[in-house]
Parts: C-alpha cells; structure tokens; sequence
C-alpha cells in the first residue's frame, strides 16, 4: 500500500527535477531540512531506494543525466522522512569546452549511500557545503580514458549501502 503514494511523490520530483534542469538552475537547488531523526529500518530504506530505483529505470533509460534525477529524487524523499543525507555535485575537466564531466551521488555522515565507490576518486577535491547543508561541492581534474585505465580508478558501477545509521529492525 505504500507504493502508491510514494510513486506519486517520486513522479513529482522527477517533474521537478526535470524543471531545475531545463532552468539550468537559475534558482538554485534546494532540498528539504531533516526534521528529528529518521523513523524507517534498514528494509525500509532499501525498499524505498530501490523502488525508486525502477521507477527510474522505466522512466529515463535512455537519460545521460539519471544521477541528478536519482540524487535529488532520493534526497528529497529520504530527507523529508529524517534521514539526513547529502546530495554531492562533482565536476570535472570544467576548463574545457568539450569534456566537462560531472556526476551526482548521496552521502550519509561522509559515507557513500547506494552508490558507486569511485565517486570520490573522481572528484577528489571538496569544495564545501552549500547554505543549509544539504548539498556539497566538489571538483576533479580532467581524466580521459587513458587514465581511467592506467590506474586504480575504477569506471564500474557498485553499490556500497550505509546500514549502521538506522534504528535496528
């Protein structure tokens, strides 16, 4: 019975989301403030992420930008439940024209939440929070192909979940 609600509520964001890009946002981003602590188990949790996960999937499988989607969609909606995590922003290559790379992923107290391990390999350099917290900045340097396969980078795509910050089931 859950699912119904939260499929309304994720189709909303998406919405949103869409708009803050096609804005390219001149209004900034804004996610909501965590109001008392997060009241949802681990199961909860992950059955929220992955049911947002296939919403996704069906909607934007052919989206170059699905992490942005799927960090704001996924910050907003745990946020709001209590749980304080944190959508990052990398850049890299900025000071080119043609390769500027970037990537959105989720934090919980510095820790990856369902995300890929590079993420911080990629973007290695922080460049602070936004106003209220919610959002961090980061940027790397420009790294082609060649360097992704020469060194310890990894392109593959992991899931690393947080468990240890939720009430015990």
């Amino acid at each position: 019975m859950w699912r119904i609600p939260i499929t309304f509520e994720i189709l909303r964001l998406l919405i949103q989301a869409r708009n803050i890009r096609a804005s390219k946002a001149r209004n900034g981003v804004n996610l909501p403030a965590v109001h008392g602590s997060c009241q949802m188990n681990v199961q909860t949790v992950v059955k929220i992420v992955d049911w947002f996960d296939g919403i996704l999937g069906l909607i934007m499988r052919h989206n170059k930008h699905i992490c942005f989607y799927r960090s704001y969609g996924l910050a907003t909606i745990l946020r709001k439940r209590g749980l304080g995590v944190v959508m990052n922003v990398g850049g890299r290559g900025l000071s080119a024209k043609i390769a500027q790379k970037a990537h959105c992923w989720l934090t919980i107290d510095e820790e990856l939440f369902h995300e890929q391990e590079n993420a911080l390999q990629l973007y290695p350099f922080d460049m602070g929070y936004n106003r209220m917290k919610s959002i961090r900045y980061w940027i790397g340097p420009e790294l082609d192909q060649a360097s992704l396969d020469q060194s310890h980078i990894s392109k593959t795509r992991t899931i690393q979940p947080v468990f240890n910050r939720f009430k015990d089931s």
